[in-house]
């Protein structure tokens, strides 16, 4: 007889953050989240989502339904099998699926002898405050921790944004740099003026400075060259990526771990 599944545990939780959490399309004072721990030969799986509104179109009730329209059928079958029927039957639901499929492949990886070897990734910090001298505090405070990329978020008021990104530049140590990140807050002509008057020294790039469906202006937006753009909201398909690829709006992209991008190969242009 086969491993099956005996026990399914679903959970969710709203945790308060110690300062908000300020980005252009809301600020948030807590998170969401869902948590699902499989449990089946002895062995244990969690996956997690956290809702971040406007990265996704499913919301945490999608991922709530989805987990209990799938929980009932659990029980019982076999991880493997039951994985690979979810994955292949709810392949559009990326962020509804993810607390489930990631707890059976967890679950899997264990029961196969796969573990992880340990390694070590460079991680930005997010420059976060509500006046300048916050701001500057928070840079200073994570080059001290060691971090080499700094988050910064715009997409508000372009003139004050310019302003309080200034004042961060002139906090950087060598060989740090800034990711500027608007979440979809400028419209085109805010995007171009921020650029126009961006100093870029010091900025990585900038990301998803429109909205997710603005193709036409990021090609214009990309014209300007003062800095690197990337896409981020913008991506969930591989026709996305094409997209990118046939109108070179962008230099970069990132790539959501909850989302279903199947691509194996991609060069971008440049």
């Amino acid at each position: 007889m086969g491993n099956r599944i005996d026990g399914i545990s679903a959970f969710r939780i709203r945790m308060p953050l110690t300062r908000p959490y300020h980005l252009s399309l809301v600020t948030l004072d807590h998170f969401d989240s869902i948590l699902v721990r499989i449990q089946a030969d002895g062995k244990e799986g969690f996956g997690e989502s956290t809702d971040i509104p406007g990265y996704f179109h499913e919301t945490p009730e999608d991922a709530w339904d989805f987990i209990e329209r799938w929980g009932s059928k659990l029980l019982n079958k076999d991880p493997e099998s039951i994985f690979q029927e979810i994955s292949e039957t709810e392949e559009t639901l990326s962020f509804a699926a993810t607390p489930l499929l990631t707890a059976l492949e967890e679950w899997l990886d264990a029961k196969n002898g796969r573990h992880r070897e340990e390694i070590r990734l460079p991680l930005l910090g997010i420059v976060q405050g509500e006046s300048v001298r916050d701001l500057v505090a928070d840079a200073e405070r994570l080059q001290e921790q060691g971090f080499g990329t700094l988050k910064f978020k715009v997409g508000f008021k372009v003139k004050e944004d310019l302003e309080r990104l200034k004042a961060v530049q002139k906090t950087l140590n060598r060989g740090v740099r800034i990711r500027i990140d608007a979440n979809q807050g400028y419209d085109y002509d805010q995007a171009r003026a921020f650029l126009t008057e961006l100093d870029p020294e010091g900025i990585e790039l900038f990301e998803q400075p429109l909205a997710m469906d603005a193709w036409d202006e990021m090609s214009r937006l990309a014209e300007i060259k003062t800095v690197p753009l990337m896409l981020d909201e913008a991506i969930s398909s591989e026709e996305d990526l094409d997209k990118i690829i046939e109108t070179g709006c962008a230099q970069a992209v990132k790539f959501k771990l909850g989302r279903e991008i199947q691509a194996h190969e991609m060069r971008l242009p440049g």
